[in-house]
């Protein structure tokens, strides 16, 4: 009953804070939010962290990082903001090494470009946004 009790509990608050928005998190002074797994096997339980966010004092989300059951990190990504805009997301690879950054460009507030650089910052790909106005 304990370990039902404590899944419960774990769910409501992977629920409640799965997709934290900015102002949330700033609302609730979140600096880090980990999940943690607990799956049951046969009769043994085993658990893990998941996922852990890491977020600015703004409540602006600065890291993404996912784990395997075996903790090794399959998912790191840190992102970088200028006047509330995000300029820039990075993914490392599994030794903490660049794989890919992605930039973005903004003409007078509104995103306009992105840039997309492998590991050794040669540009990839490039997607550009037009905008048209009524009138």
């Amino acid at each position: 009953m304990k370990n039902l009790l404590s899944i419960f509990v774990l769910l409501f608050i992977c629920f409640t804070l799965s997709a934290q928005k900015p102002k949330e998190a700033k609302d609730l002074n979140l600096k880090t939010k980990t999940t943690w797994v607990t799956e049951k096997k046969g009769k043994k339980e085993i658990s893990y962290k998941k996922s852990e966010l890491r977020f600015e004092k703004d409540g602006s989300l600065i890291q993404d990082i996912e784990f395997n059951v075996k903790g090794d990190i399959i998912k790191n990504i840190s992102y970088q903001y200028d006047n509330n805009n995000k300029i820039r997301e990075i993914h490392y690879d599994k030794e903490g090494k660049i794989k890919l950054r992605i930039e973005y460009v903004y003409s007078r507030k509104i995103l306009s470009e992105i840039q997309y650089y492998n590991g050794n910052s040669e540009l990839i790909k490039k997607e550009q946004f037009i905008y048209e106005q009524h009138g």
